[in-house]
């Protein structure tokens, strides 16, 4: 699959390897998502690059891969990741592009990819999908290290450069802020989709993603007496399986308690759960066909959310916590921001966008201005950008690469 080429450096004819080090499909988490959308759209805006995967598995799961995954990684075992630094040095790869969280992969705070990425000969780009205010010693440890290592870094967001600024010391010129990639898929008009989907004759809300504690869910389900109060045609779902560590350690018992809330507060017919983790076709379907979107997230220090980011770019009129990401992308007036864990403000907010519907198309004309910019195809021409900078210019010394191998070894 993945056979010797000659790099080219302009026009159409560019042809790089462009590595991605990731949880990848069919996994099912967010980063792995991610990764899949930001492969295929790099490959689609550069047809001839080649773009295989370096994919993390975490302990005591199996996945059945797709092709374009040239090297699985146990999450524990360290040998497997000296031994794609191997792979991925034979295959003389251009530029190797990480997507950090500090959970995928082994080690005090994930330090075992750090084995990894210090073996390679071609330059890192490493995104940084969480960055902490207040790391702990063990996570700045692994930052500084990955600093070393790394070309360049990408966030998403001015708050995430700032953070490594301030609590990582980061020199802001190593580090790029590239939106989280939105996808741009035509739908049919909203009534047929509300039809399709048992959503006829109600006032909606949306929430979707992996379920957990943090979410704040549970401060939606308690304003939905005041909203169903004035509109009794209220329906808020919330769409995804519950994340699965949680399922892992405490079971369902989260979700569980959702419901029973949901049947105290008397609004079990106003509260549908999908549970399930849905494909991108119908995620796309549910945010064209719903009417609000809502993130009532519990913690500020949350940089990026990428279920935020698909909403605004479904132009999807958006209410949200304040956090970090949320205050960054709907502060200039793109959405509404609501206090932490205050459910009475949720609930004026939505009575108040459902009785204001020249409101409610104002911000959804405002996210889908802003969703365009974010756009997977114009993302993935910000990363081509970077790696042929990179490239061209490393910020760091790398030694040169060995000779191409017509023959991969997958570990």
């Amino acid at each position: 699959m993945f056979e010797p080429v000659v790099t080219r450096n302009c026009g159409t004819e560019y042809a790089p390897r462009i590595a991605f080090l990731s949880s990848y499909v069919p996994r099912r988490c967010g980063l792995a998502t991610f990764t899949d959308d930001l492969s295929r759209a790099v490959h689609n805006y550069l047809p001839l690059a080649q773009c295989p995967i370096v994919a993390m598995t975490d302990r005591g799961s199996t996945y059945e891969y797709p092709d374009d995954v040239l090297v699985e990684v146990g999450e524990e075992k360290l040998d497997d990741y000296i031994k794609a630094a191997h792979v991925l040095n034979d295959l003389g790869v251009d530029a190797l592009l990480v997507q950090h969280e500090f959970g995928i992969f082994g080690g005090a705070a994930g330090d075992y990819v750090l084995e990894m990425l210090r073996r390679l000969e071609c330059p890192v780009i490493s995104t940084l999908h969480t960055v902490l205010q207040h790391p702990n010693d063990e996570q700045r440890r692994v930052v500084e290290e990955l600093d070393r290592v790394s070309a360049r870094f990408v966030v998403m967001t001015d708050k995430a450069a700032e953070l490594l600024a301030q609590a990582n010391g980061i020199a802001p010129g190593r580090v790029s802020v590239i939106p989280h990639g939105v996808p741009a898929r035509h739908c049919d008009p909203k009534e047929i989709l509300k039809r399709r989907l048992g959503l006829e004759g109600r006032r909606t809300i949306l929430t979707f993603g992996l379920i957990s504690e943090d979410k704040g869910i549970e401060e939606m389900i308690r304003a939905l007496p005041l909203i169903a109060a004035r509109y009794p045609d209220v329906l808020y779902i919330v769409v995804g399986a519950t994340h699965p560590k949680i399922v892992e350690q405490h079971g369902e018992i989260y979700r569980e308690r959702l419901e029973l809330l949901s049947r105290e507060l008397g609004v079990e017919s106003n509260v549908r759960f999908v549970n399930r983790y849905t494909a991108l076709d119908e995620l796309v379907e549910y945010l064209a066909a719903v009417d609000l979107y809502i993130t009532p997230y519990r913690k500020e220090e949350q940089v990026t959310s990428g279920t935020l980011a698909y909403a605004i770019g479904a132009g999807r009129a958006v209410l949200s916590t304040p956090y970090w990401h949320a205050t960054e992308l709907l502060g200039d007036g793109t959405g509404v921001l609501v206090p932490f864990r205050d459910s009475d403000e949720m609930a004026k907010a939505c009575v108040t966008l459902f009785a204001n519907p020249g409101k409610m198309a104002h911000l959804e004309e405002r996210a889908r201005r802003k969703g365009n910019q974010m756009s997977w195809p114009r993302v993935a021409a910000k990363y081509v950008d970077l790696v042929k900078q990179t490239v061209q210019t490393p910020t760091k010394h790398f030694a040169p690469p060995q000779a191409i191998s017509a023959r991969v070894v997958v570990i």
